[in-house]
């Protein structure tokens, strides 16, 4: 049995503005099992998880302007509870049986109510689903041979409600369900070369799904695919510390439904002409969704390659260094992707200027083809006294149609970790750097130029840690950190979303019966 509470209220962004966060949260976790034999036992969870909250209507509308639609913030009230029962037989006298089925129910709901309409909106999402899988390990001409087969199946149903439309619906939260199925085999076994040990998972998966909304009844969305994987991994006898590793791997992706139903308004943002003086108000135009029902499933193909480095007893005894590198390349075909055009229209600056006057559409398509590639380092090192993490991560995509980036990427970023134990103060005390280099997305202008889609500068974030496990109270620990210690303003996604200002942080944890 867990519970837990949590209160808390604005958050102060790096620029020094506030962001309106006054929440509520209640959390509750029953999880039990029972063996009926010694082969066979049930378990079975109730999860739940609920949350009133007065948020911005727009998380990124933390400017202040002073307009009371722009600055307007809503009352939500979150619940969310999952359901899980599941039976596991693993007969110790049968090694090709070790099977498992579990059921499983989440229901969502976020109701928002805007006090200046006034108006109310209902999500509402259910998702049911069932996996089985079994697990067989045999002797395969002399090669032990690990098998696990299995299945999946979920249906995710969606209800949007708005009390100010008249047939109720709510834009941007279309009604709707998708049905998934899919089986899968994969293998592993591990054979002596008689140089060294080479790790082989072939595995090969068949998936298939059907979508449908109310918006759209006759456009029915649905497709299949089988899509096969090969990881394989080497350790040389000579060199046991070393690990060299290779993976090929053909993915399928279906639109979700919010991706191929999405409608209503996007965002509204302050007319680029005008504003009414007699209210000090701003007047609106909106972004609007377009529905895309003939979006069609994404297919990539990924490999990937890499090595990796083990070491112990490196410096000094007990002590270990472990690496790795990896880069990875990925085609796509059919990416889904959001597109977001901002143009407004011509008539926004033609009087009367708001007839009619929209800012753009935003409407998930599907990219002919697509590339991306990157790499990954990672670098740590432990000890009795000290410990230290290294990471290094970059990745670049395009549109091979048109060359533009795609919308899905993120700066370069360097982290680092150096850390202290000190056994004789019952202590640890550390700090973290976070770097990111500036950023910038390139959309093609449809004539062979670019402009700029976004654009964010880089940061460096600085974090420092430290806990205590004193020895007069028999499992307390208390915990100290600063996040954030420059209180620097920088934006880790796309523009418009800052981070938490400076957070320091303050806890204490006593754990006793066992």
């Amino acid at each position: 049995v867990s519970f837990g509470i949590r209160q808390s209220g604005d958050i102060a962004l790096g620029d020094g503005t506030d962001l309106p966060a006054d929440d509520d949260i209640a959390n509750l976790l029953l999880k039990g099992s029972y063996s009926i034999t010694k082969a066979l036992s049930v378990e079975g969870s109730w999860q739940s998880f609920y949350n009133t909250a007065v948020e911005p209507n727009n998380g990124q509308g933390t400017a202040g302007t002073g307009d009371s639609i722009l600055d307007q913030d809503v009352e939500k009230d979150i619940s969310s509870d999952t359901l899980r029962l599941g039976v596991d037989y693993n007969p110790e006298s049968n090694k090709w049986v070790d099977a498992s089925v579990v059921y499983y129910n989440t229901q969502t709901e976020v109701d928002e109510f805007d006090v200046t309409i006034p108006r109310t909106t209902v999500r509402d999402i259910e998702t049911t689903g069932l996996t089985l899988r079994n697990v067989s390990r045999f002797d395969l001409a002399g090669i032990e041979t690990t098998l696990t087969v299995g299945g999946d199946w979920y249906k995710d149903e969606q209800i949007g409600l708005d009390d100010q439309t008249e047939d109720l619906t709510r834009g941007g939260v279309p009604n709707g369900s998708s049905e998934f199925m899919g089986v899968f085999a994969q293998a592993e076994a591990e054979v002596d070369t008689g140089f060294g040990a080479l790790l082989v998972i072939p595995g090969i998966r068949y998936d298939e799904f059907e979508s449908s909304s109310s918006i759209s009844p006759s456009d029915i969305n649905n497709d299949d695919a089988v899509t096969p994987r090969l990881a394989l991994g080497f350790t040389p006898d000579a060199a046991k510390w070393f690990r060299l590793f290779g993976s090929y791997s053909a993915g399928f992706r279906a639109p979700s439904i919010n991706e191929l139903y999405l409608d209503g308004v996007h965002f509204s943002i302050p007319h680029p002409v005008l504003f009414d003086p007699t209210t000090g108000s701003y007047v609106f135009a909106s972004n609007n969704f377009v529905t895309n029902p003939d979006l069609v499933p994404e297919k990539t193909e990924t490999f990937e390659i890499g090595f990796g480095l083990d070491f112990e007893n490196l410096i000094q005894s007990g002590d270990q260094l472990q690496a790795k590198v990896s880069y990875f390349e990925t085609e796509a075909d059919d990416l889904i992707n959001l597109s977001v055009d901002f143009a407004p229209d011509a008539t926004c600056f033609i009087p009367p200027f708001y007839q009619p006057c929209t800012y753009g559409t935003s409407e998930s398509s599907n990219v002919d083809s697509a590339k991306l590639d990157g790499v990954e380092a990672e670098l740590r090192y432990a000890s009795e006294r000290y410990f230290g993490r290294v990471s290094y991560s970059s990745i670049s995509g395009i549109d091979l149609s048109d060359g533009s980036d795609l919308g899905s990427l993120s700066p370069d970023r360097l982290a680092l970790q150096l850390g202290t134990i000190r056994p004789e103060w019952n202590s640890t005390f550390g700090t973290r750097v976070q770097i990111a280099n500036d950023f910038e997305q390139r959309i093609s202008d449809g004539v062979g130029g670019f402009s700029l889609q976004d654009e964010r500068p880089g940061y460096v974030v600085l974090d420092v840690f430290a806990s205590w496990t004193p020895d007069f109270v028999q499992g307390i620990r208390f915990d100290v950190g600063v996040d954030n210690l420059l209180d620097h303003s920088y934006y880790r996604t796309f523009e418009g979303v800052l981070q938490e200002g400076r957070n320091v942080k303050v806890a204490a944890a006593w754990q006793f019966g066992g």
